[in-house]
């Protein structure tokens, strides 16, 4: 009995332990850049963390603004958007929190 409460009991931490944390968020400054209309070929408004351009995937209308620095808490996606005349590949990220910088 004793064997099966100690077998019962490593299961339960094990399932425990290996259960899936949420995204891991990030707080950093960055830049809002405009990237060009995305019917014109261009990329969309994106956001510029360490000299690497990002598309978010929702950026509220009082952010578009071009060089607007910015404080923002979020998430890295494994996720990229395709745009531009040469088309290239964008990583995308989601808005946590937005603030101006």
């Amino acid at each position: 009995m004793k064997k099966l409460s100690l077998i019962f009991s490593l299961l339960i931490f094990g399932l425990i332990s290996c259960a899936p944390e949420g995204p891991e968020i990030v707080e950093t400054q960055a830049i809002v850049l405009d990237g060009g209309s995305l019917a014109a070929d261009g990329c969309g408004w994106l956001i510029r963390i360490d000299g690497v351009n990002y598309s978010p995937t929702y950026l509220n209308s009082q952010y578009q603004i071009d060089g607007l620095p910015i404080l923002i808490n979020f998430e890295y996606l494994s996720s990229t958007v395709t745009c531009g005349l040469l088309p290239s590949e964008i990583p995308q990220i989601r808005l946590e929190q937005i603030r101006p910088f």
